[in-house]
Formats: C-alpha cells, structure tokens, sequence
C-alpha cells in the first residue's frame, strides 16, 4: 500500500498548472486527517497551494518526484495508447 503523500501527489488527471477542487469522492479511501497532513507538507514544501478543498499545482516537477510508482506507470500507458490513437481510429 502506498503512503497517503505518495497517493496525494499523483496528479489529477489531465491536470495543468491550475486549481483543483478536491472532492470527497475522489479521496475516499483516505482519511481527513491524512489528506490535510499530506496536503499541509506538499504547501510547506512549495509544491501545492491548498485553500479550502481546492488545490493550485505551484511545481509539477517537484510534485511528480514526491509521487509513487503508479503515477509513472500510468502515465507511460496514457503516453503509449495516446501515441497509438490516430492508427486506432482509422481502422487500419
């Protein structure tokens, strides 16, 4: 199981550099707690800005080296299938 940080640091999906609002959906597998812990360190550290259930990427870069594993794999297949989605869609 990965760390409550490692999970909060994957970004959302599609996510630029803008706010986001958080809600109780997205993060339901993670405790109140945790979340303003996670998200209080990632604002220390100038990775995010975090007000009122709403998130402002502030350094993707930084952001995506605190992130575990998932987020690179995952990006690589969106990456992969996005490369592939011209051939797809023509039928050939």
């Amino acid at each position: 199981m990965h760390s409550t940080g490692s999970r909060k640091s994957r970004p959302a999906r599609g996510a630029q550099p803008a706010a986001v609002a958080v809600r109780n959906s997205l993060l339901a597998a993670l405790r109140r707690v945790s979340i303003t812990g996670s998200a209080g360190r990632f604002q220390a550290a100038a990775l995010i800005g975090y007000y009122r259930g709403r998130i402002s990427v502030l350094d993707k870069p930084g952001l995506q080296t605190q992130s575990c594993e998932c987020y690179r794999f995952i990006r690589q297949q969106y990456e992969s299938l996005h490369a592939q989605l011209p051939r797809l869609l023509s039928g050939k």
